[in-house]
């Protein structure tokens, strides 16, 4: 009978378990934590977790038309003992992004809440995943963990949109899978690379900075400057696994290549076109991206600005634009934010 009350929020089967006293309802915003070990068939509609895996979600929230938010939740594992994340898996509705940061420090709980969006910044935490799609599997190379203690603190941010004409329900789920206890395993970090200021300030016209209006009904192309980043001494010898880009909604194209400079248009790396739900493109276990003596990540935005106005940088996926890539790789050596 007690496993059954507590099967709504944690389900086991055995060894350490959290009690699930951070998971409640707040305000009608659903933070759920989901130590999953066993214990009963899984709730209506969710999928069974593998042993020890983690299902964290944000939301459900409601949306208005046109409404354009970030919310966060603040929570802890419910976790007592380290866990090795080998795997993440992460459900989207309605949001342009979600972003899972591990806390540096023990914080309070924080219910579902505004926050500042793509809010990468702080020294007191560290975002160690993007999620950009609806449905996404991201899971590390052999050998290859982000590390939690017993009960860490975490945080999801999330950029939620709705863009019809309805009120609808937005949320975003993160599944945790660990590696098999007593694996050894080196940590994996996010290099974050943005030249969006630059570029989206520049008068491509000489009439005004920011992308170009349509011209009486007709959208207006711009393909921005190339930008290049030289790897640092630091991560010259790192093994990149995975990358992808991030534009809004005015976004068609972003093209990163390998290059030893702005001018150099170098090895074709990963192009896309679908602003909304960018691919991740992951590289293979036994050929991670690697970098030889002065080379570095070249890319090149395109856009076609439908508007009557200039569009300059900004967080909104509606009004604003974006220039930007990521790359997860390893040995980790912490976070790297850089605005070029």
């Amino acid at each position: 009978m007690f496993c059954d009350a507590l099967c709504s929020v944690v389900r086991w089967t055995g060894g350490t378990l959290a009690l699930p006293s951070r998971s409640l309802q707040w305000g009608g915003a659903l933070l759920a934590l989901t130590l999953a070990v066993g214990c009963g068939e899984p709730l209506p509609g969710e999928t069974p977790l593998a042993p020890g895996a983690v299902r964290l979600t944000i939301g459900p929230l409601e949306l208005q038309p046109g409404q354009e938010v970030t919310k966060c939740v603040t929570a802890h594992l419910p976790t007592t003992t380290p866990i090795d994340v080998v795997k993440l898996q992460d459900t989207q509705k309605l949001s342009h992004h979600i972003i899972f940061y591990r806390e540096l420090a023990d914080v309070p709980d924080e219910p579902l809440h505004s926050c500042p969006p793509l809010d990468l910044g702080r020294n007191t935490r560290v975002p160690l995943f993007i999620g950009e799609k609806p449905t996404e599997e991201f899971a590390m190379p052999p050998g290859v963990s982000f590390h939690f203690e017993a009960g860490q603190a975490y945080t999801i941010e999330g950029h939620f949109l709705n863009a019809s004409t309805q009120p609808v329900s937005g949320s975003a789920e993160l599944v945790l899978t660990p590696a098999i206890p007593g694996s050894a395993t080196i940590p994996a970090d996010l290099l974050f690379l943005s030249a969006t200021t630059p570029l989206l300030t520049k008068s491509y016209d000489g009439i005004k900075p920011g992308l170009p209006p349509a011209i009486s009904g007709v959208p207006t192309e711009t393909t921005t400057d190339p930008t290049f980043y030289s790897l640092s001494d630091s991560l010259a010898s790192s093994k990149f696994f995975a990358l992808t880009s991030h534009q809004h909604q005015l976004g068609t194209g972003f093209v990163i290549t390998k290059s030893t400079s702005a001018q150099d248009p170098g090895t074709p790396l990963y192009q896309n076109s679908d602003w909304e739900h960018p691919p991740l493109l992951r590289f293979p276990d036994e050929a991670p991206l690697t970098f030889g003596f002065n080379e570095g990540f070249r890319w090149i935005c395109t856009y076609k600005n439908t508007t009557s106005r200039y569009v300059t940088f900004g967080q909104s996926a509606t009004t604003n634009e974006m220039c930007i890539l990521w790359a997860y790789y390893y040995p980790g050596q912490g976070f790297v934010q850089l605005y070029l």
